[in-house]
């Protein structure tokens, strides 16, 4: 009837939408993609979302680059953020190359040393071998392959040759 739908028009609210833009920054290299489903940027784009929805966004790095930040609507390094829409808003995930593995000097560190130089340099660990030496005292690092100084990839793998003593 006519007077439930005048009353219909002049109580409810018009649907409101807004712009939620997205983007993607940095010298590393990654993606955005949002819940509900809708937007997947390897660079810039938009949505249009009915005010009142909350959006995930989810930034996703590809091999060898890390989320350095979030700007925008969205602040910090976390790889999630989560944005209520209600006016227009943006938000940008800056990525990063992931630091290279600069081999550090491990002769005559003990294995726990070693790999906690390792991990500070961005390197990881790979096979650990032991062999006699008189010049090295026993449990430490008697060589290391490849030597410092090397340069490899993030999470280069470096191997040792650690002490058994002399033989006896």
């Amino acid at each position: 009837d006519r007077w439930s739908d005048e009353y219909f028009h002049k109580t409810t609210a018009p649907a409101v939408f807004y712009t939620l833009a997205v983007g993607v920054a940095g010298a590393g290299r990654g993606k955005v993609t949002s819940s509900p489903a809708g937007l997947s940027c390897p660079a810039a784009c938009s949505l249009e979302y009915l005010g009142g929805t909350s959006v995930l966004l989810t930034a996703t790095p590809e091999r060898g680059s890390k989320l350095a930040a979030w700007s925008g609507a969205c602040t910090g390094k976390a790889a999630t953020c989560t944005i209520a829409v209600g006016g227009d808003r943006s938000a940008t995930a800056v990525f990063a190359p992931n630091p290279p593995c600069l081999v550090p000097a491990l002769k005559g560190r003990t294995l726990a040393g070693a790999t906690r130089a390792l991990t500070a340099a961005h390197c990881r660990l790979a096979a650990v071998k032991r062999a006699y030496s008189r010049r090295v005292r026993p449990g430490r690092v008697v060589s290391q392959t490849p030597a410092a100084g090397t340069k490899l990839r993030n999470s280069g793998r470096v191997s040792l040759v650690m002490s058994r003593g002399p033989r006896r």
